[in-house]
């Protein structure tokens, strides 16, 4: 730069062609400004903002001498002016004179002024979101605005590549605002907590009982986690000068109008009573009816609405992560400020009530994340169970459907028994009714009502003029609806869950109005069909069948989808749903699965972006960096896949289906997102260190594994079908044993 400002000293470029002038001076001004030679960078920088057009290298002049008149000349208000006449479209640029206009405010005490700058940056289009959100930080501290300073603080900390020093800093200054504030409760600080955590002194029943001590150690090993002994107490032996942390159906609960007995649902209760915190939900045994008609009664769950009350608790105030079942999922993140809103009393209610499917346990895990089972509720296809063929296809084969002249039980598919059903024979609708009836009895309150998969008609005479209409969607429609007319009358309250599933999707033509005791539950959701269900009255509301999962270890969808399918479900009210192929694939499909369930918290509010991060900064620590980097990666390639589906449609309206799950698995792990995703996860088992996050990289490296063998095996059968030369073959083979080997250990 000295050379440069030399050799051009006393050059006049305004003699230069205009084209190149004004860069000249830039050039020659920024020369100077590094060099520290104020007057000669406050000369060239204002002529070249002169000569040069709108655009980004005058911006860049006037930002630079903006930054002589600030740092130079200590000429604040000159430099207020003149990063004011930064107009560039190229907002990055924009953003920059805007921080450094905020922090000469903030250093003159004038935050208001800077805080209205700082708030227009877009933190995805700055090159500094810390230098930013700390400025933030600063402004909303000196306008006595400490909630929302850590919040800003706190933003800081989930970035990349914050130094240790930085995070040291500000993690010290989030602790002493909590610790300022006036609008808070502390349960525990500065290395020590008065608390105890207090449970009823009895149970409505033995399991409840064990599910509580359960719950009030996993909340004292969260304080403990972060530094803070607390005692667990029954409410009679509770020190009376201690505040506590009530769980569940205390006597001072229900004294402070807390009455979670009348709750019918999975609502729960946080509420702050002076120093003490409720934290409760009901906790109801199941209760199975007495044997009716030869029945014992359902082996059902308990409803544990504490263990959602707590998990939900700690999660939000006390930094704990139900990541993935077992106790590995669970994380305690670094919280030296345990506190909650003094004013806190709130009940709250899941959107759903049953989210179920495919190995949904009823644990901590599923409970945090409302995979609620369905404590009370049937499910599954009706028709088939009710009617087994090898039950009834020798001495019932009028029962079964007539497909080309033989009755259906007589023929064999996939080595059962095909079970299609002749609707029109009374006996026939008499088995389907006695079994949803059965079921009630036993115990059930809401009753599955569902035709059989792969539906096949009945092309007998009497099935063919049944209920006078050719549709046979809507003969379904109608034999359904009679059902639960008829249930509604012989077992009045119970209820009954009708799919809406492949010739039902589309809403009954004949009746818009169904009984009172219905619920309809949607399997194929999109617009048209629910302009079409918005014209129907379903006094039960909706439930809901979600395909959103693959029943092996390689996920085919991405949050994106996740969020919109979630948002769907909120629009109709659904509070009842099933998990097709929930559950198996923790490793590869754990972030879909947190942010399917964590939606439903708040559908209206939630998004995938924020429960992702939540996710990986919980689950991978040390290694969220590499691990976010293999789940984008992951999921860019899904979409890939998904828009290949479905955006393409043949000159009949057909879409591309791919069928062939070989085929399938290389379009999604193609030879470079396999190379990409091995790369990301080889760093991530490089940089873990915690115990925990080890065990759950094992678990993606066990199922990313799965998925790759597979998709080798896949693409070298391309090559071979490309050039089938004995090399390739033999590198297929390989490839093949490799599979089978890895098959043997897994």
């Amino acid at each position: 730069y000295k050379e440069l400002l030399e050799q051009f000293k006393d050059e006049d470029f305004a003699a230069w062609p205009k084209i190149v002038s004004g860069d000249a001076f830039r050039m020659r001004g920024e020369a100077a400004q590094i060099l520290q030679d104020g007057k000669q960078a406050v000369a060239d920088l204002t002529r070249a903002a002169d000569l040069l057009e709108d655009g980004y290298y005058r911006s860049r002049s006037l930002i630079t001498l903006g930054g002589v008149y600030k740092d130079l000349f200590n000429d604040d208000d000159r430099a207020i002016a003149t990063y004011g006449r930064v107009t560039s479209a190229h907002v990055g640029v924009k953003y920059y004179a805007y921080r450094q206009t905020a922090d000469i405010y903030l250093r003159r005490n004038q935050p208001a002024k800077a805080l209205e700058l700082l708030e227009q940056i877009d933190l995805n289009n700055t090159g500094d979101p810390l230098g930013v959100l700390r400025s933030r930080g600063q402004a909303l501290v000196a306008l006595n605005r400490p909630k929302e300073a850590i919040v800003a603080y706190r933003a800081v900390l989930k970035l990349e590549g914050v130094s240790p020093a930085v995070r040291k800093e500000l993690e010290s200054t989030i602790e002493s605002l909590m610790l300022t504030s006036p609008d808070l409760v502390f349960l525990a600080a500065n290395g020590k907590s008065d608390y105890q955590v207090v449970i009823p002194d009895s149970s409505p029943s033995p399991e409840i009982g064990q599910w509580m001590a359960r719950i009030a150690q996993l909340v004292q090993s969260a304080f403990k986690a972060n530094g803070f002994e607390v005692d667990v107490v029954p409410e009679a032996k509770r020190v009376p000068d201690k505040p506590g942390i009530y769980l569940g159906d205390t006597a001072f609960a229900r004294s402070n109008g807390v009455n979670v007995a009348s709750f019918p649902d999975w609502r729960y209760v946080h509420k702050v009573v002076g120093r003490n915190v409720i934290v409760a939900g009901r906790d109801k045994p199941w209760a199975g009816n007495p044997p009716v008609n030869g029945w014992s009664g359902v082996d059902g769950h308990p409803r544990l609405g504490t263990v959602k009350a707590a998990t939900a608790f700690l999660r939000q105030y006390v930094g704990t992560r139900f990541l993935y079942p077992t106790e590995t999922g669970i994380e305690f993140l670094k919280t030296p400020v345990i506190s909650v809103p003094a004013t806190l009393d709130q009940t709250l209610t899941p959107m759903v009530q049953c989210n179920s499917g495919g190995s949904t346990p009823n644990d901590v895990y599923s409970i945090a994340n409302n995979y609620f089972y369905p404590l009370d509720a049937d499910g599954g296809h009706t028709w088939q169970r009710a009617i087994p063929a090898e039950t009834y296809r020798e001495t019932h084969p009028e029962y079964f459907a007539l497909l080309n002249g033989k009755r259906c039980c007589t023929i064999k598919y996939n080595g059962q028994w095909l079970e299609q059903y002749c609707i029109s024979n009374p006996d026939v609708r008499e088995l389907f009714y006695r079994d949803m009836r059965d079921r009630a009895d036993r115990g059930y309150e809401i009753l599955a009502l569902l035709q059989n998969d792969g539906f096949q008609p009945c092309q007998c005479e009497a099935c063919q003029k049944l209920f006078g209409t050719e549709d046979w969607g809507e003969k379904i429609w109608i034999l359904h609806r009679d059902m639960a007319e008829r249930l509604l009358k012989e077992r009045p309250g119970k209820r009954v869950n009708i799919g809406s599933y492949g010739p039902t999707w589309p809403p009954p033509k004949t009746f818009k109005i169904f009984p009172k005791n219905v619920i309809v539950g949607l399997t194929h959701i999109d617009t048209e069909l629910m302009k079409e269900w918005s014209a129907c009255s379903v006094p039960g509301g909706f439930g809901g069948y979600a395909y959103l999962w693959c029943g092996d270890y390689c996920p085919l969808s991405t949050p994106v989808e996740i969020e919109a399918a979630a948002k769907k479900y909120c629009a109709l009210n659904v509070n009842l749903l099933g998990l097709d192929a929930f559950g198996h694939a923790y490793g590869l499909d754990g972030p879909n699965y947190y942010v399917f369930g964590r939606m439903f918290d708040d559908p209206k509010n939630n998004k995938a972006k924020d429960l992702l991060e939540e996710f990986y900064e919980g689950a991978f620590l040390e290694a969220a960096t590499p691990m976010r980097r293999f789940f984008d990666t992951l999921y860019h390639a899904i979409q890939f896949r998904i828009d290949a589906m479905w955006s393409y449609q043949d000159v009949y309206g057909r879409t591309r289906v791919h069928g062939d799950a070989m085929k399938l698995m290389t379009i999604i792990y193609s030879p470079a997102v396999l190379k990409d995703l091995e790369t990301h996860l080889v760093q991530a088992e490089r940089l873990a260190v915690s115990p925990k996050v080890k065990a759950r990289l094992a678990l993606v490296r066990l199922e990313f594994d799965y998925a790759r063998h597979i998709a080798r095996v896949g693409h070298l059968w391309n090559a071979f079908n490309v050039d089938p030369d004995p090399a390739v073959r033999e590198r297929l083979l390989q490839a093949v044993d490799a599979w089978n080997n890895f098959l043997k250990i897994m």
